[in-house]
């Protein structure tokens, strides 16, 4: 840019000052694009932190395996043997899928 300004000042030195200010635009213009990506890269990576996240409570719940907080031994521990009939009784056996058991 400084190339264009010199050759603009020896053809008419009163374009000197339009090209220092056009820099200054241009290079305000690149700070504003600079800002603009940074954000885009900042919300990317958040996208991508979060979905992370997710993934990592629908594995890990409470940080640990799904099978020591939510398996069936862990049940029968909090509330007694008798839970096993009960769920038995409360279920389909013969449904296809997941089931929801209200206790």
């Amino acid at each position: 840019m400084a190339g264009v300004e010199t050759a603009l000042g020896a053809l008419d030195p009163t374009l000197r000052g339009a090209a220092d200010s056009a820099r200054g635009r241009i290079l305000h213009q690149i700070e504003g694009l600079q800002e603009k990506a940074t954000r885009a890269l900042k919300k990317r990576d958040q996208v991508r932190a979060d979905r992370l996240r997710r993934t990592r409570d629908a594995l890990l719940p409470g940080g640990s395996f799904q099978e020591r907080g939510l398996g069936l031994v862990s049940v029968i521990a909090r509330h007694g043997e008798g839970i096993v009939s009960l769920i038995g009784e409360r279920m389909d056996p013969w449904a296809r899928g997941h089931q929801v058991v209200y206790l």
